[in-house]
């Protein structure tokens, strides 16, 4: 009995030992496992690292690549565009230039018209101080006929006769102007010039003032063709045809009266009083 008790004591011990060294065994697996675990890990982070890194490199050498190619192209791109834009644009540069030169010249040409604008103006303003005077305006009327007549290619003592007189019962008369047709006929033309209420009419402050005395210009003229008329030329200076010229120096004079007169020319007519203008 004891034999066995101590059989079965020492079988006892044997397996503990057997199962002690089992489980001490089995953690030196595990543990190598573990090991083994960790340094494959290690190792494949080091592989994937290394990897990564190659990737990385050849992944940023072909960027570098593409990318040189791209600018490359780009650029050539950009020097064919640019020439482009150049070959459209040198025109447009030579035409701005162009205008450029002619504003210029047109500058100084506005700047002499304004020059000659405002001297016009103050030649204009000295006329119409000047035309004020009767005598003034019976001088510039002459001058106006004679200038008239010599652009129609007439030549004094030849075509026509200033300031030839006659005596009539009237008195002595003298025209501004005789007009020597063939078979020493004449045709008498005298200038008159009727400005004062012509001029009062540019300075009148309304429009009914304007055409006041612009009724009184027309009925100025009416009075210089009965005037006229009345001294019946042609039977002092026979032959002559039965009428004769009054010579206004102006058109802008003889619209303005045309306006408020209608009937000037026919009355004039009547009156055997031709009105003319330059």
């Amino acid at each position: 009995m004891e034999i066995l008790l101590a059989s079965l004591a020492v079988l006892g011990w044997a397996i503990a030992v057997g199962l002690w060294l089992q489980r001490e065994s089995l953690k030196q697996r595990v543990l190598a496992a573990e090991q083994a675990e960790q340094r494959f890990s290690a190792t494949f982070k080091a592989l994937a690292a290394e990897a990564l890194a190659q990737n990385n490199q050849l992944f940023l050498e072909l960027a570098r690549e593409s990318l040189g190619k791209y600018q490359a192209a780009a650029e050539k791109d950009l020097e064919s565009r640019q020439a482009a834009i150049e070959k459209l644009v040198e025109p447009l540069g030579q035409a701005l230039g162009a205008f450029r030169q002619q504003y210029g010249q047109l500058g100084e040409q506005l700047r002499r018209l304004s020059e000659d604008q405002t001297r016009l103006q103050a030649e204009t303003a000295n006329l119409v101080q000047a035309l004020r005077s009767p005598k003034v305006r019976g001088r510039w009327g002459e001058i106006q006929l004679r200038r008239v007549v010599e652009l129609a290619g007439m030549l004094e003592y030849c075509d026509f006769l200033e300031q030839e007189s006659r005596t009539a019962e009237e008195g002595r008369l003298r025209p501004d102007l005789v007009v020597k047709l063939p078979n020493r006929k004449n045709v008498v033309v005298d200038a008159k010039v009727s400005l004062k209420a012509y001029l009062e009419a540019l300075e009148a402050p309304d429009e009914d003032g304007r055409k006041e005395r612009l009724r009184e210009h027309a009925r100025q003229l009416r009075e210089h063709v009965v005037r006229l008329s009345d001294r019946r030329y042609w039977e002092q200076f026979d032959p002559a045809p039965e009428f004769a010229v009054m010579f206004v120096p102006g058109e802008a004079f003889f619209s303005a009266a045309l306006e408020q007169d209608p009937e000037l020319i026919e009355f004039g007519v009547e009156r055997r009083v031709l009105i003319a203008t330059p």
